[in-house]
């Protein structure tokens, strides 16, 4: 994994040796050398208020500051707003009210901005705090049983705090479907 500065933010860059081929294009298969050898997930843990989370490195394109974001009028708390990112308008996704917290407020914006790109869509995740990447073995990672949050797909147990990977896949999916039935 390499970080690029850029700009105020930092860009990730993913290196592997091999991938798969997919949704996202080429995926990095962290780890992976032959078959009997565990697999590696790469993990970015972030903040929204008091909650920990894990979400997948190979989403995250970039790590900027707090970015200001421009509120649409009667639109969902998940989806507050749009951000300006590379000379475009890009959703923002507001983690916070999927994870039972308290939705931003209009303009109100978080430390850090999280880039990602899912389902061949960017968006921009506002945390309060990221750090940098983390390569679990895959055996660590368990069934929820300690946290129990929406959208969340398993968890870790990491220097005493057990962290919750979110599913950016089925979140995007489940926003987007909400979205065509409105």
């Amino acid at each position: 994994m390499l970080a690029k500065k850029s700009g105020q933010g930092v860009n990730l860059s993913l290196v592997a040796s091999r991938g798969t081929s997919g949704a996202f294009g080429d995926t990095p298969q962290f780890g992976a050398r032959g078959s009997g050898e565990d697999m590696r997930r790469s993990l970015v843990p972030a903040k929204i208020e008091s909650i920990w989370v894990l979400i997948d490195a190979h989403f995250v394109s970039e790590i900027l500051g707090a970015e200001p974001w421009l509120p649409i009028p009667d639109a969902r708390a998940e989806l507050p707003g749009v951000v300006a990112w590379r000379g475009r308008a890009i959703p923002l996704i507001d983690l916070a009210g999927p994870l039972g917290l308290r939705p931003l407020a209009a303009r109100q914006a978080r430390e850090r901005t999280l880039i990602v790109s899912v389902l061949q869509s960017a968006a921009a995740l506002p945390v309060d705090a990221a750090r940098e990447v983390h390569v679990f073995p895959s055996e660590e990672l368990r069934p929820l049983h300690v946290r129990s949050l929406p959208y969340a797909s398993a968890e870790i147990d990491t220097e005493g705090t057990v962290m919750a990977v979110v599913d950016l896949e089925r979140l995007i999916k489940d926003l987007r479907e909400h979205g065509q039935a409105s």
